[in-house]
């Protein structure tokens, strides 16, 4: 059953946790616990983030996700918006389109366009909006296709649309920019059509399309176009200076008793239809009017509006998935163990459609087997033992491990401090004076994720936000606005922007790139070449050789897998892209164990495994406890790959690695059960060592 949402936000300051944004929403319906009718949620909160947080919590308990979202930018440079939600998801394999972080320019949005062609992924819709500089951003939404070809229009060029339509395409989002000043919009439109890849060109929807024209233009063609068959699939009511406009697609139906409703008001109650069981919110638009009100306007209707056809599947049932076993890594493994293990892999594999799954196991430090399944790249590449991935937080174990590095040189201590006179960084970021808990942050802090601040449950972790802004303007805003509210080294709270502080540490201390500092302590002792191992592009243009291509989570996940962040802020943090086998190997550097040289000392590999206090002894620095095994270890999650790392204290080490965000916990546990089934494979271990081949 359909679950629908309008949700409207006044946006300019940080809400992090969502739930408790959420519990001061003033519900207009039937609470969403209870289910089945749709419900609404209003609430003014202070940044666009806000909006984004609340459908995350509302995807993890899989209610609902983000279906559309419009924008009313004001010349202050705050901004309203609003959004519907819905638990309708698009065909078998599909799932709910995946939302920019943050308003990108036109030079972002094109090469979007142009790049994911190469993974399927297509646009479903793109808006542009002034900003108080005269910039025009852009918010855009995608979902994945195998089965949809894209083109997307800049203007309302008729002969264009002529060369669309001919071509057999059809409109599927029409969205003008909105301006608060009275200029000309380059560009004023932004029109996405889609096609079936095996739709004929003379197959075509009947649509009229209305661009920029006046509110009461855009009125008296209503009914017209209903005693033509004719409805509306997209309605935008927008501002251009203080002129209200209005962009509409309409869509000829044979279908008989459909309807549609237009609310208008200047409340979230006055915009509901008590006929929700029939009708549903499809298109939210928000505006002021000729009074300089700010209105909403919701289009309703009893019928699908959208002209869409996802699939996101990579794989069907019958598909053969590729399997790469590294040579030696059979011996001694009885045959049908290893055709079970197969067999429970790649079931998970199309469960989850994940197109490469790979492991690597060692013990006593020597390698003892390595596999992979599926493709790098789906349509043209298979992975193999040797294939790069994204580790995702992972990386942070390589972050402490620098740093205990250091205090082994004698150039840093985990007791001194990060902010203020004499500390490590000193006073050099931000413009208002330090808080007593900021001056009060240790570099143990850090490491822990006890800093009082920069993480959900405190202040909020913007490390993906402030696009642009450099070095020291980010940390400078991170300070200020994000500092620590709970008293240092007390309270357990994962925070990226910690680590990525460390990174920036580890660079000061050591007159070096972060990731250059790393690779001569630790990745090239271990063996492994300069085009082994690196730090993550932004780009699918820029993968590098033998990496995968990511892809994003097809059902859950607000973000695509390319243009997140620059790369050297997440570097620390989760930016590391290695193979699972050259992840073992330069762990034997800090392990603790004994049949490798460590580069740290016994007593610093002791002190980055010691759990803390603040975390209630469940996390160390770098490293997490385990809790169903005795060791240590750490997953990796960024958007489009999945890892896990395990140490076993029996000298057992694990590694997995994909190149697709896991879609529910459910995967996540199938993925973490055949890792496991990996570990029991052999029962009597082989003495080679797989590091040497």
């Amino acid at each position: 059953m359909l679950r629908a949402t309008l949700l409207v936000f006044s946006v300019s300051a940080w809400i992090s946790n969502a739930l408790e944004a959420s519990s001061s929403m003033e519900v207009m319906g039937t609470p969403w616990w209870n289910a089945g009718d749709p419900i609404w949620f209003v609430s003014r909160a202070a940044e666009r983030t806000n909006l984004l947080q609340y459908t995350i919590s509302l995807q993890s308990m899989q209610l609902s996700s983000l279906a559309q979202m419009d924008k009313l930018p004001l010349q202050n440079g705050s901004a309203t918006y609003a959004a519907v939600l819905s638990s309708d998801r698009v065909g078998v394999s599909a799932g709910f389109p995946a939302a920019d972080l943050e308003p990108i320019s036109m030079a972002r949005l094109s090469r979007r366009i142009q790049e994911n062609r190469q993974r399927n992924i297509v646009p479903v819709s793109a808006c542009g909006y002034e900003e108080t500089d005269g910039r025009i951003l852009f918010e855009s939404m995608w979902m994945p296709s195998k089965t949809t070809e894209y083109q997307v229009q800049f203007d309302n060029e008729n002969q264009t649309m002529t060369n669309f339509l001919n071509q057999g395409y059809s409109i599927v989002s029409a969205c003008s920019t909105k301006m608060f000043s009275n200029r000309a919009a380059t560009p004023s439109v932004v029109i996405v059509w889609h096609r079936r890849r095996t739709q004929a060109s003379t197959t075509r929807l009947e649509q009229r399309i209305f661009v920029n024209v006046t509110e009461a233009n855009c009125s008296s063609t209503y009914l017209r176009n209903a005693k033509e068959q004719f409805f509306p699939i997209s309605m935008q009511l927008f501002n251009k200076g203080n002129d209200v406009r209005c962009t509409a697609i309409w869509q000829k139906f044979s279908a008989p008793s459909l309807k549609y409703e237009l609310r208008t008001g200047s409340a979230p109650a006055d915009v509901v239809n008590l006929d929700a069981k029939q009708m549903k919110p499809r298109q939210v638009s928000v505006y002021r009017d000729m009074a300089g009100r700010e209105q909403l306007m919701v289009l309703w209707t009893n019928y699908d509006t959208r002209n869409i056809s996802f699939d996101g599947s990579i794989y069907n049932e019958t598909d053969n998935i590729p399997i790469n076993w590294l040579p030696g890594s059979t011996t001694g493994m009885k045959e049908e163990d290893k055709a079970y293990f197969e067999s429970r892999v790649t079931k998970v594999m199309r469960a989850g459609q994940i197109p490469a799954l790979t492991f690597a196991l060692s013990r006593n430090e020597q390698l003892k087997r390595a596999v992979a399944f599926g493709y790098a790249n789906p349509f043209t590449e298979a992975a193999t033992v040797a294939t790069k991935f994204r580790t995702g937080s992972i990386s942070k174990m390589f972050t402490a491990a620098a740093i205990f590095s250091l205090i082994d040189q004698g150039l840093l201590s985990l007791n001194a401090t990060v902010f203020g006179p004499g500390s490590i960084l000193g006073t050099e970021y931000g413009t208002k004076p330090y808080s007593e808990k900021l001056l009060k942050v240790r570099l143990v802090n850090l490491l822990e994720h006890s800093s009082g601040g920069w993480g959900a449950q405190t202040t909020g972790d913007a490390l993906f936000l402030y696009e642009g802004y450099n070095q020291s303007a980010f940390i400078g805003i991170e300070i200020d606005k994000y500092g620590p509210v709970v008293e240092p080294g007390t309270m357990f709270d994962y925070a990226n922007f910690g680590y990525y502080l460390l990174g920036v540490i580890i660079s000061k201390v050591t007159g070096k790139p972060y990731d250059q500092y790393v690779k001569e302590k630790f990745w090239r002792p271990a063996g492994i070449p300069e085009d082994r191992v690196g730090i993550e592009k932004r780009w699918l243009s820029e993968r590098q050789p033998n990496e995968a291509m990511f892809f994003p989570n097809a059902y859950q996940r607000l973000t695509d897998s390319y243009d997140l962040i620059d790369p050297e802020r997440m570097a620390s943090a989760g930016g590391w892209i290695a193979s699972p086998s050259d992840v073992l190997r330069v762990t034997r550097l800090f392990n603790g164990f004994n049949a490798t040289k460590d580069v740290l000392t016994s007593d610093s590999s002791a002190e980055m495994c010691r759990p803390s206090k603040a975390s209630g002894g469940t996390y160390c620095r770098g490293v997490a406890v385990g809790t169903d095994f005795l060791g240590v270890w750490h997953n990796g999650i960024y958007s489009g790959s999945g890892a896990m790392y395990e140490r076993h204290n029996n000298g057992i080490e694990l590694m997995y690695m994909h190149n697709k965000g896991p879609d529910a916990s459910t995967t996540t546990e199938a993925i973490e059960g055949v890792g496991r089934m990996f570990i029991d494979l052999t029962p009597n271990w082989p003495q080679h060592d797989l590091f040497s081949t």
